[in-house]
């Protein structure tokens, strides 16, 4: 899911790191245009796992995937912005 979010009067370019919209708690906000170089780092780690390691950090490496999906299925990598 995709949620749009109205940037604050003249707030500009919102660059990766982290962000607060209001009251909210903060959290981390990654530019799409980063995003591309963070796929690449968390399959590259996975890929360094052998199959002991890989049932050790299950839950670790099922998040890392997860997130590795969700940017490569809902971001427009490369597209600039």
């Amino acid at each position: 899911m995709v949620r749009k979010l109205q940037a604050a009067a003249g707030s500009g370019r919102v660059e990766t790191g982290v962000v607060q919209f209001g009251n909210d708690s903060p959290g981390l906000f990654i530019r799409g245009d980063d995003c591309l170089a963070l796929v690449d780092a968390i399959r590259e780690v996975l890929s360094t796992l052998a199959p002991e390691e890989a049932r050790r950090v299950a839950a670790a490496a099922s998040l890392l995937v997860e997130l590795a999906e969700t940017i490569e299925s809902h971001t427009l990598i490369g597209q600039g912005s």
